[in-house]
């Protein structure tokens, strides 16, 4: 059952030099092992842990510096772009024709009546409703 270098004389001097209080690096040099096959060794025989007498005490973290948040300036109001108003005249979109806004007009209760702005426009929004659809392409 075990290695056969590990002979019962050897057992009972690392268990005698073990109990003396010596490290497993003392230990193995005086029989010539290694270090790592005593501390296997000690590990097998079920030998008691010894506490270190130079336990490295905690690394205690100092504690962080709170950090001074600068405060994001709020944001302007800015203006619109165009200061027309928004004319819902509301027309079909079967109706519309190609210079006419289609931006969709809803209905009170949240369904579509197929309403759309229906005010001259140059593509297919008028210039308000385009600025109201898409404010993040007209910032850039």
């Amino acid at each position: 059952m075990g290695s056969p270098c590990l002979t019962p004389e050897i057992r009972a001097e690392v268990k005698a030099l073990w109990q003396a209080g010596n490290s497993s690096g003392v230990i193995a040099k005086k029989l010539g092992r290694t270090r790592n096959s005593i501390i296997g060794l000690v590990m097998r025989m079920k030998l008691p842990k010894r506490i270190t007498k130079t336990a490295s005490p905690l690394y205690h973290r100092p504690k962080a510096i709170p950090r001074v948040r600068k405060k994001r300036p709020k944001p302007l109001s800015k203006p619109p772009i165009f200061a027309l108003e928004i004319i819902e005249l509301g027309i079909p979109m079967i109706a519309t024709r190609d210079n006419q806004c289609r931006y969709p007009l809803w209905a009170e209760n949240g369904a579509p009546d197929f309403q759309v702005c229906g005010t001259v426009s140059v593509g297919v929004y008028c210039p308000q409703h385009l600025e109201l659809c898409c404010t993040s392409r007209m910032a850039k």
